[in-house]
């Protein structure tokens, strides 16, 4: 049988362990938050946008983009200025959907 001295004793332990004081997992979670925020900043920070010219549109990128995202944009950015269809594809990972609205954005930028 527990005894109230025990129960107190085992609750205290447990916020020490889950934080300090009160509501242990909410103080987790602010930590890992502000982390989280602080690792954003910095990288951001760091991190420096690029712009690639194809057919007189800048395709921008937030930061360097790999190879196959530069071809993949420029090959989007053929098709927008044509006015034709295209099927594009790349591996998982590769950055498609940055490099796809990359190109949207620039040739909309041009269109205007």
């Amino acid at each position: 049988m527990r005894t109230q001295k025990g129960e107190g004793e085992r609750k205290k332990q447990h916020k020490r362990r889950a934080g300090t004081g009160g509501d242990g997992n909410k103080d987790i979670m602010e930590a890992v938050l502000e982390a989280v925020e602080a690792e954003a900043t910095a990288s951001a920070s760091t991190a420096s946008a690029t712009s690639v010219t194809h057919l007189g549109m800048d395709l921008e990128f937030p930061f360097p983009p790999y190879d196959c995202q530069v071809h993949l944009a420029s090959k989007a950015a053929e098709c927008f200025s044509q006015g034709q269809d295209g099927l594009l594809e790349s591996p998982t990972g590769t950055g498609k959907t940055l490099a796809l609205l990359s190109a949207a954005i620039a040739w909309i930028k041009k269109s205007r």
